[in-house]
């Protein structure tokens, strides 16, 4: 808890650490060819490429061979990466910040990975929708019984749709069927998995894709959680914060003057630990009550008061 306090004054400030003149690298996984993050870095610095300067680097691929710089003009894909690879490659020193979700990074940091959040960053549209059940097309409104008979995936591997599968069914009486959720093999692809009847119920971000064959299944949607709950933050391994404290807190000021509308904010401590509950209360992570410190409220405020540039 004093240790807590501290961190809350000052910041990630070990009395060894020596500022580096190296330039903060931060990753993330393109989530999208239009990606808000590629486009608020575009033109955020004067002094891109020179020795010392932040860069950007995206995770293409869905292992660390495909970690490569974002230029000006680049043109990005979705990634098959995850966020659970970035902030591997955070604690693997391969990068000293990430773009992560939430739920990424609190299983990170519950495993005793040295990471702490310095900003939340605006959510995606698409992580803003709410997670909702759909049914295949040929199965009619089903009691619970013959729905424990069927097979139930999620459309994609993000922790927040596991999370919210499992507190549904548990909820409506078919926690039988947790152990036995998988994930489509194709993400990208949830119309042919329900078309081809390959799963009976399929659980995914409302909204997600147009004419998706079934139906949305009406049984207590007010289970899901809220999709308020989908945070995006700024996360950095411990050790960087102190040594790239300055350049951080300089990229963050240029950052929300230069960028507004994707600009970085101060971490919602109490919507973090609402969703740390989340994610235990559904088996997703062990401790309900973390004994690290997660987040450097410290460094916003840093931020806050250097004067425009």
């Amino acid at each position: 808890m004093e240790e807590a306090r501290e961190v809350a004054r000052n910041g990630h400030v070990p009395g060894a650490a020596t500022p580096k003149p190296d330039g903060v690298r931060i990753g993330f996984a393109p989530r999208s060819s239009g990606d808000p993050l590629v486009a608020a870095w575009s033109g955020l610095l004067d002094d891109g490429g020179a020795v010392g300067a932040p860069a950007l680097w995206a995770a293409t691929t869905g292992d660390s061979k495909g970690l490569v710089v974002v230029e000006e003009g680049r043109s990005l894909a979705a990634s098959p990466a995850t966020d659970e690879l970035v902030l591997r490659l955070v604690s693997q020193d391969r990068l000293d910040c990430g773009r992560a979700s939430g739920t990424a990074f609190l299983q990170a940091v519950l495993q005793e990975v040295r990471l702490v959040a310095i900003a939340e960053l605006p959510v995606s549209e698409e992580r803003r929708r709410p997670v909702e059940l759909r049914r295949r097309t040929g199965i009619e409104a089903e009691s619970i019984a013959t729905m424990k008979t069927r097979t139930f995936a999620l459309a994609s591997a993000d922790p927040f749709i596991r999370a919210s599968a499992v507190q549904w069914l548990r909820s409506v009486g078919l926690a039988s069927m947790v152990p036995s959720l998988t994930t489509l093999a194709d993400p990208l692809d949830p119309a042919a998995a329900l078309s081809e009847a390959r799963v009976d119920y399929l659980f995914r971000r409302k909204g997600m894709a147009e004419r998706l064959p079934g139906e949305p299944v009406t049984l207590r949607p007010e289970i899901f959680p809220n999709p308020d709950l989908s945070l995006s933050l700024l996360v950095c391994r411990t050790e960087a914060v102190a040594t790239h404290r300055r350049a951080l807190a300089k990229l963050l000021a240029r950052w929300s003057e230069r960028a507004p509308v994707y600009a970085p904010a101060a971490v919602d401590e109490e919507r973090l630990m609402a969703l740390n509950g989340l994610l235990f209360s559904t088996g997703l992570v062990r401790s309900s009550a973390p004994a690290v410190v997660m987040v450097d409220g410290a460094l916003a405020r840093e931020a806050d008061k250097r004067p425009p540039r």
